[in-house]
């Protein structure tokens, strides 16, 4: 993965992936195939141009022993477009038909060869086909209708939401918007993806309040009286909703040793366990500091104006308390020259500069120009070796990764009140959600941590006791009890025994999906015990328990293909 790359490779990449890896390894789960585009470019990676790349678990020893022949989870690249040129996303539009040409061929070919291992000479076909943002959603809906099988989405970021901010800046107007980034190709995709969908699964309830319901495919006070004519047990006549549900994204902690020591109290090495030198991104680091020794406040952002680095350096800058106790290190992406940086970019790190310049911050502030993808950790370890605080002052942020991987290094935090920040502070409780355009807010926050041990203290061991919530062991947990949830089918050229299809297939009643928030309630067991902590009407999940406790037969059987036996099945655990 070329992280960082461009506006292309973010965040999204890592977490499908992830995602993918994490499946492949679940147990009931055979095979995971992650489809996307084969490029053999030498502007870019050479295992773009590979056709399968196999992700290996990161339990590899003991989850290699179990494979079977085709098992595990797979990149897949598919052929379409220009082959030798990498392509934005915003000019891949025109050739998803090929995408979904190429993808449903490798499909039925795979079908046939996991029946000859595993299906008794019978086609083995995917439970679940899922869309991760537009153009995938575009090109799921497709492959979903073409296999009749379930189809679930991930929008990532939405396309009614970006041209909202967009036009709110009033740098562009519509059209130049739409000429720039398709957003209404974009937009349409996403509604195509939500009338195709059984499930979307979200980070956070702000994204589905405030995002998701600016589509026509979703309203949530629609969705309601949907509900209850539902529990009236009322035709809906046909109306369709997508279930959503809020699943937040998962991490890999094993690697992660929380730094126990501290600045002033490091533990000496000796012959025996001699002590590792520090990473040199920490050099790099304390270079900036007169005193370093101080607990950092760290911030992890690209310079972007949304990231509110800005009143960050204001409200350091303007608590003398604050400068005196702590220091202040702002990682803002890779830069070589200023010039070099999108005028954007320029923009944002040329105000955090005159702000240095303007509070007199030198030797207070560090921002090095360079750090290392596989060095970020190693930052985390530094903030917390000063007994620091992590902090993410975005306007709004959508879910806030770096929130999670700042708890799992022992780092307490304080974030934006707005988005999925609280979420995850509801669940981790771990440090202080603070207005993002009050100074006075965010200073009062980082000086309050800073300055009480103890409260910093209980923060940090919350998070470290609560991190394991957000695990991709849980995550695919909650994922896969989903898929359970969807309806068993056959491709559209199978038939059952009997040559009929299920009335309940039609059943106008059945088309609407119930929202079931687990943002309270990550805790998930696999014979179906849920807490009751989110308050959330679970009413109407007909025979709920009963599903759920049959989620690892329910995954495993599908997964090996014996789809005829399930089907009647299926149908009544609905």
């Amino acid at each position: 993965m070329e992280l960082g790359r461009d506006s292309d490779t973010g965040g999204q990449v890592k977490y499908v992936v992830e995602l993918a890896r994490a499946l492949g390894s679940m147990p009931g789960v055979y095979r995971v195939d992650l489809l996307t585009r084969q490029v053999a470019s030498p502007d870019v990676d050479w295992s773009y141009g590979e056709p399968t790349e196999m992700l290996t678990p990161r339990n590899s020893e003991d989850f290699m022993d179990e494979m079977g022949e085709s098992s595990g989870a797979y990149i897949v690249r598919i052929p379409f477009g220009p082959k030798d040129k990498y392509i934005p996303k915003e000019l891949l539009w025109p050739h998803i038909p090929e995408f979904v040409d190429g993808a449903l061929s490798h499909i039925i070919q795979m079908s046939h060869v996991l029946g000859e291992q595993i299906g008794s000479g019978k086609p083995v076909w995917p439970v679940a086909i899922h869309g991760h943002y537009a153009d995938a959603g575009d090109s799921a809906a497709l492959l979903s209708g073409a296999l009749n099988v379930p189809m679930l989405f991930t929008g990532h970021s939405l396309g009614r939401d970006k041209l909202e901010q967009l036009l709110k800046q009033g740098r562009l107007s519509k059209d130049e918007i739409n000429t720039t980034y398709k957003i209404m190709r974009r937009i349409e995709a996403e509604e195509l993806s939500l009338d195709a969908s059984e499930i979307v699964i979200t980070s956070t309830r702000q994204e589905i309040d405030e995002q998701w319901r600016l589509y026509d495919g979703f309203d949530p006070v629609l969705e309601r009286k949907l509900r209850a004519r539902i529990r009236r047990n009322v035709s809906c006549y046909g109306r369709f909703m997508p279930r959503m549900v809020i699943i937040p994204p998962g991490m890999e902690f094993h690697h992660i040793v929380p730094q126990d020591g501290d600045m002033d109290g490091e533990v000496e090495g000796n012959e025996e366990y001699p002590s590792s030198p520090d990473p040199p991104i920490w050099s790099e680091i304390m270079r900036f500091f007169s005193n370093p020794r101080k607990p950092m406040i760290l911030a992890l952002a690209r310079p972007d104006p949304k990231k509110n680095i800005t009143t960050l350096v204001k409200a350091f800058g303007e608590c003398r308390p604050l400068r005196e106790l702590a220091n202040l290190t702002l990682i803002m992406g890779n830069r070589d020259g200023i010039d070099e940086m999108s005028s954007t970019n320029a923009s944002v790190l040329l105000s955090v500069l005159k702000l240095i310049d303007k509070y007199d911050l030198y030797g207070q502030v560090a921002y090095p120009k360079h750090h290392k993808q596989f060095e970020v950790p190693d930052i985390y370890r530094l903030a917390a070796k000063t007994k620091g605080v992590f902090i993410n002052p975005a306007f709004i942020e959508p879910f806030g990764l770096t929130l999670i991987e700042a708890a799992a290094h022992g780092l307490p935090i304080v974030a934006t009140k707005n988005g999925g920040p609280v979420d995850i502070h509801r669940v981790l409780d771990n440090g202080l959600l603070v207005d993002p355009h009050d100074q006075q807010s965010i200073a009062g926050a980082l000086l309050k941590l800073v300055a009480d041990k103890h409260l910093w203290a209980r923060c940090r061991q919350n998070g470290l006791k609560n991190i394991h919530l957000f695990s991709w062991p849980e995550h695919c947990k909650t994922y896969l009890s989903r898929i359970a949830s969807c309806k068993t089918r056959h491709p559209q050229w199978q038939r059952s025994d009997d040559g009929g299809e299920s009335s309940e297939t039609d059943s106008p009643s059945d088309s609407l999906r119930d929202i079931h928030d687990i943002s309270l309630n990550l805790k998930f067991s696999m014979d179906g015990d849920r807490s009751g902590a989110s308050g959330n009407d679970n009413s109407l999940d007909s025979e709920g328990n009963d599903r759920n406790s049959k989620l690892e037969n329910a995954v495993l059987s599908w997964s090996k293909g014996v789809l005829k036996d399930q089907r009647k099945a299926g149908s009544g655990d609905r």
